[in-house]
């Protein structure tokens, strides 16, 4: 079995910020196994060293550029990838392999977003997307992990 790493990012405070955070939440009540799950904000660089110990991580994040929801993997000279955050997934992967000489298997899932005003809840548009993300995670776990 494969160790998985699921990251949502985003701010539930601010609307479909919160897209990647309420994937997570759904996948989080399935409980697979070798699949941990994290809900943070934004990036930091200080996660790099934790995430060398899984086989892939899935960053979840809401994304304006995107008109679909969008799984890929990153490619290793990784170009920037959508997000509303500093830190992007290209910078960590670049980070980890600078400080520790490791590749990290990075996966994205992109999730069109709209509304980026305060709220704590989804718009219908960004959770009809994000209930597609779910359906194609689970996919995406079964098939990584097989």
């Amino acid at each position: 079995m494969h160790s998985l790493l699921l990251i949502g990012i985003g701010n539930i405070l601010r609307s479909d910020d919160g897209a990647g955070a309420y994937v997570c939440t759904q996948l989080q009540q399935l409980q697979q196994a070798n699949v941990q799950i994290q809900i943070i904000q934004q990036l930091q660089t200080e996660l790099a060293e934790e995430l060398l110990h899984y086989d892939a991580v899935m960053i979840i994040d809401a994304s304006v550029t995107t008109m679909d929801v969008v799984i890929e993997k990153l490619k290793p000279e990784g170009a920037a990838v959508a997000s509303s955050h500093h830190m992007n997934v290209s910078m960590m992967q670049a980070l980890a392999q600078q400080l520790y000489g490791k590749y990290i298997n990075f996966y994205t899932c992109s999730i069109p977003a709209q509304n980026f005003e305060m709220g704590e809840t989804l718009s219908p548009f960004t959770k009809a997307y994000a209930d597609k993300a779910v359906q194609m995670l689970q996919q995406w776990i079964t098939s990584f992990s097989n």
